[in-house]
């Protein structure tokens, strides 16, 4: 009876166990397939986000590759305006340097015009009073009744010196074929490497022409002609070997 009993325990027991464990399982695969219904939506919550991600990087690629574009157009457009800058440095600088040039060439000019300006005028004072003094003489000599007399002989000698050295009738210059030429310095820049000379067409110079310029036989300069006019040059500095100034005395010796 007692075996019965301990069988009759043992095998409830046994079926317990067994039910506990098909339980258990059953517990663990439900569990497991609930873990894996999560993981598979947080795989998926994932994957998604990660998609968002990557297309926030591709399009974060994308503008930075057009943000590189632009900024090697900007360099480039930076590039070219520098360019620019510097050409029109360039060509502001030539022009400061022909206006400086231009100016002193002006004030030369301005200067030599003043001055002839004062030499036309005497010349005419000079004209009327040899006009008036011409009349005079010629009066005296109508009036006079015996041509043998020895002042009236003096009278037209003196009307003949006045006619002779009218102005009217000098001689004009020839173009002169020299070896040497003394000259002046008129003005003298060295920053531009110019000089400006009274001497010009009517003295033989010629535009072009290189020249050495001496002082007291001592050669201090070579010199080239670039504008000519006709009683001044502007020369070109080509090579100074001695002092140059203002006002210097000189002499211009062309090159074959």
């Amino acid at each position: 009876m007692v075996k019965r009993i301990l069988v009759l325990v043992l095998t409830v027991v046994v079926v317990l166990g067994i039910g506990y464990g098909y339980f258990v399982l059953y517990n663990q695969k439900e569990i497991q397939t609930q873990l894996r219904k999560e993981a598979d939506l947080s795989l998926k919550v994932v994957q998604k986000e990660n998609a968002k991600l990557r297309g926030k990087l591709e399009d974060l690629n994308d503008r930075l590759e057009q943000t590189k574009i632009e900024l090697e157009d900007k360099v480039a457009e930076n590039q070219r305006l520098q360019n620019n800058i510097q050409e029109l440095n360039t060509a502001l600088s030539k022009i400061e340097n022909e206006l400086t040039l231009l100016t002193q060439e002006r004030d030369v000019l301005l200067q030599k015009l003043d001055k002839q300006s004062q030499e036309i005028q005497q010349l005419q004072q000079k004209i009327s009073y040899l006009e008036e003094e011409r009349k005079r003489l010629l009066a005296e000599k109508k009036g006079l009744f015996a041509p043998a007399d020895v002042s009236t002989r003096e009278k037209e000698v003196k009307l003949e010196k006045i006619e002779v050295q009218s102005p009217a009738e000098t001689p004009q210059p020839q173009e002169n074929v020299f070896t040497a030429l003394n000259a002046e310095i008129m003005a003298y820049n060295q920053e531009y490497k110019f000089i400006v000379l009274n001497v010009g067409e009517k003295d033989g110079i010629q535009a072009g022409k290189t020249y050495d310029v001496s002082v007291q036989g001592r050669r201090v300069a070579r010199i080239k002609s670039d504008r000519v006019y006709e009683s001044m040059s502007v020369f070109d500095l080509v090579e100074k070997g001695g002092d140059i100034s203002e006002g210097m005395k000189i002499e211009l010796t062309p090159l074959e």
